[in-house]
């Protein structure tokens, strides 16, 4: 392996542009390495569980470039969220926060809980989902979207990409980027 130290880099033709060879790679940090995209909708989705429910299409599988990178991942979720329901970002199917030890009556693992308080399912609500991590491997993982909709021992439904009505198709979205570290 060998070092070049130069004090100040400048792409000698093109406005700047630094050519890297085919097959090589150079990511400054802070710089996104790739983004991929899912979308979930319009046929829409009832969940009725307090066990953790995959989102059917908000599910995207990532081979990192780098174990330093961070995987940010972001979501909009379009539901009628009645009473109580909470979202997790899942990778390969286990969660990746925890909420153990809190008095939470949401499942473990959710990123975040929405408590309107009523049973009208007839609103249609469009949710921000968001989390990060160290990559920490290469190696492919997928991540995915869950819900749950259960407040002590009862659930409702839980509808995603319309409300209950059947009449206010929607989509939801997850991206899904690699940043250089």
């Amino acid at each position: 392996m060998s070092t070049l130290r130069v004090n100040t880099l400048d792409g000698a033709t093109g406005g700047g542009l630094i050519t890297v060879a085919s097959g090589a790679a150079m990511y400054a940090p802070g710089s996104t390495v790739q983004t991929l995209f899912a979308r979930s909708g319009p046929t829409k989705q009832t969940i009725s569980s307090a066990t953790p429910t995959a989102v059917t299409g908000l599910s995207v599988t990532i081979t990192p470039k780098a174990a330093s990178s961070i995987i940010y991942i972001q979501c909009q979720i379009s539901t009628n969220a009645a009473w109580v329901a909470s979202f997790g970002v899942f990778r390969d199917g286990a969660k990746t926060v925890s909420t153990s030890g809190f008095n939470n009556q949401n499942e473990d693992g959710m990123q975040f809980t929405i408590h309107d308080g009523s049973d009208v399912t007839s609103r249609l609500w469009c949710f921000p989902l968001m989390h990060y991590e160290t990559a920490g491997s290469t190696t492919a993982r997928t991540y995915q979207v869950y819900a749950t909709t259960a407040w002590q021992g009862s659930t409702r439904n839980l509808t995603i990409n319309d409300r209950d009505s059947s009449d206010m198709a929607s989509f939801s979205y997850m991206t899904v980027m690699e940043i250089a570290q």
